[in-house]
């Protein structure tokens, strides 16, 4: 079910995440190779330094967080997909998964996207007045910090806005998201 589809996958376990632990990740490879070069550098204290290698393991407190999302995946999947069934069909044209082309049917949304031609700081700000945290997917397009000209990461950052979509929001609280956002692209 996950790190099926590339020769490597990155898994992070963010609160947010379809595999929340806090904070970590893993990652999956199918070259034995890579798999050992990833150990090496995730054991950067049991061996001579390596270049790019940090100490960044996950606490067993962690782990036992990210042994329970591994054990409630499939529960963690269903509830999100059909809470962003619920925003596909509240939130109407602006909602990103209605092109088929950019959502496999399979796909669980450990974010729910608008797409809103350059408006997303509007909504943004919008919505935090009205005590809802919609964010960008990414706090800033990583050329802003490297450098260099990325045209279609700046679009995509000023056109795409993350609204609050788990499994934990209530009834009420998700119906209350759907209102509010709702009504916020009506009037715009």
């Amino acid at each position: 079910m996950l790190g099926t589809v590339a020769d490597v996958a990155i898994l992070s376990f963010f609160a947010t995440k379809l595999i929340p632990a806090g904070e970590g990740g893993c990652v999956i490879a199918r070259d034995p190779d890579v798999a050992e070069r990833v150990r090496a550098l995730r054991d950067c204290d049991q061996r001579a330094p390596l270049a790019g290698a940090f100490n960044l393991k996950l606490s067993d407190l962690h782990a036992a967080l990210a042994r329970t999302g591994f054990l409630n995946l499939r529960q963690e999947w269903h509830c999100r997909r059909e809470a962003a069934q619920r925003y596909d069909r509240a939130l109407g044209p602006a909602a990103l998964r209605r092109d088929a082309h950019l959502c496999e049917h399979r796909a669980a949304p450990f974010r729910y996207l608008l797409w809103l031609e350059n408006r997303a700081v509007e909504l943004i700000v919008a919505a935090e007045r009205q005590g809802i945290s919609c964010r960008h997917p990414v706090w800033q397009p990583l050329h802003w910090s490297l450098g260099g000209v990325c045209p279609r990461a700046d679009r995509l950052h000023a056109s795409l806005v993350s609204v609050p979509c788990y499994p934990t929001l209530s009834p009420t609280e998700e119906g209350r998201v759907c209102s509010a956002i709702s009504a916020m692209l009506s009037s715009s």
